[in-house]
């Protein structure tokens, strides 16, 4: 593993002119990866870390004019910096690639979309063992909130769907398997893909490929 200066990454990323805040963070994540730092899948606070970067960049870009200066995000750099420099492990991980766009046009965002595949999503959570419903569901919505997608956590159908798993759970007890709930999380999938997300105007909507190394 080669060593890594903070100070002197956030000067490249100042020199690249990056009109995005989550562009210069995954300048990071991708310089920190190939320096021998690996990712773990499943650590939540990247996982957070990315989620937080994505609403800082969207509340820019609603709410004022100013172009993004990498040093506005600088502490939230550094935050990510030392974490997967002090607690990096040698697991299996996800490597974040992105093609990025500013879509306006309908048609555009269902053809992108209409790419995701729920199968791919389903497969990655059946290879983490998980057996705990509701853990499987919060995977499913924090995958497709990554990919770009707006999560309404008081949607009156999101809670009705954890109220099945709840069952299921409860029915299947020591028997259950992530496999008992596929049919909801399809449901919820599709629910969250080809309903109201389509339908924002002016949404910004990313495309990540997510690779399993």
């Amino acid at each position: 593993m080669k060593k890594i200066s903070f100070k002197n990454t956030l000067k490249e990323i100042v020199a690249k002119k990056y009109e995005y805040e989550t562009e210069a963070m995954h300048y990071l994540i991708r310089k920190m990866k190939s320096l021998g730092y690996n990712m773990n899948a499943k650590d939540p606070v990247i996982a957070a870390f990315i989620l937080d970067m994505k609403n800082i960049e969207l509340n820019r870009i609603r709410t004022s004019d100013k172009r993004f200066r990498a040093h506005q995000i600088k502490n939230e750099l550094g935050l990510l910096y030392n974490h997967i420099k002090i607690l990096n492990k040698t697991l299996p991980t996800r490597t974040i690639e992105i093609d990025e766009e500013y879509i306006n046009d309908t048609e555009q965002k269902e053809h992108i979309m209409n790419t995701i595949n729920f199968n791919d999503i389903y497969n990655t959570l059946k290879s983490k063992n998980v057996n705990d419903g509701f853990l499987a569901l919060n995977y499913l919505l924090r995958d497709l909130s990554v990919l770009g997608f707006e999560i309404d956590r008081k949607d009156s159908t999101l809670a009705l769907t954890y109220s099945d798993i709840f069952e299921m759970m409860e029915l299947k007890s020591n028997d259950f398997k992530i496999d008992d709930i596929r049919e909801y999380l399809e449901f919820i999938y599709n629910h969250i893909t080809k309903s109201k997300n389509i339908e924002t105007n002016k949404q910004l909507v990313r495309i990540w490929e997510l690779t399993k190394v």
